[in-house]
């Protein structure tokens, strides 16, 4: 399944419209969603309520999901639908849409660093199948961090 995702990402790369690229992330999506073994498997792993998240300060997928690995995987297919259908549309994006996979784009800390945040508490049991399991669906960008932290240092 991986595989097939990462083959309609090179599509997407390569300039796929968004007829093309819906019409093969349509089955994988339904895949994903009818998947019990993903259900299984990630049910229960990280926990992250909207409440600590918003406390914590993570905006994105993480705060909209108000769950754990599974519900933050479905609001990852949902925003991936929505943006392969978007594909061709060619208008800028507004300030509103400045909201990318880890979170708001335009707020007083990257968005990764609100996720790795979370993450100790997110952890704190798990074993390390499941560890990386939970980081991943977070997916914080620690470059993300570096540029921020060696554009501090080069104005502070």
């Amino acid at each position: 399944m991986a595989a097939r995702f990462r083959h309609v990402r090179d599509h997407a790369l390569a300039g796929a419209g968004a007829a093309e690229l819906s019409g093969r992330l349509r089955p994988l999506i339904r895949r994903a969603e009818r998947s019990r073994s993903l259900r299984w498997l990630a049910t229960g792993l990280g926990p992250l309520t909207a409440e600590r998240a918003h406390e914590l300060g993570v905006t994105g997928p993480a705060l909209v999901a108000d769950g754990d690995v599974y519900d933050r995987l479905r609001v990852w297919l949902d925003a991936t639908r929505h943006a392969a259908a978007q594909c061709d549309d060619t208008e800028p994006l507004g300030i509103a849409e400045a909201t990318g996979p880890r979170g708001r784009l335009d707020g007083p800390m990257p968005p990764s660093r609100a996720l790795l945040d979370a993450l100790p508490g997110l952890l704190e049991g798990a074993e390390f199948a499941g560890a990386r399991i939970i980081i991943a669906s977070l997916d914080p960008d620690l470059d993300e961090i570096a540029h921020v932290s060696a554009a501090e240092t080069a104005h502070g």
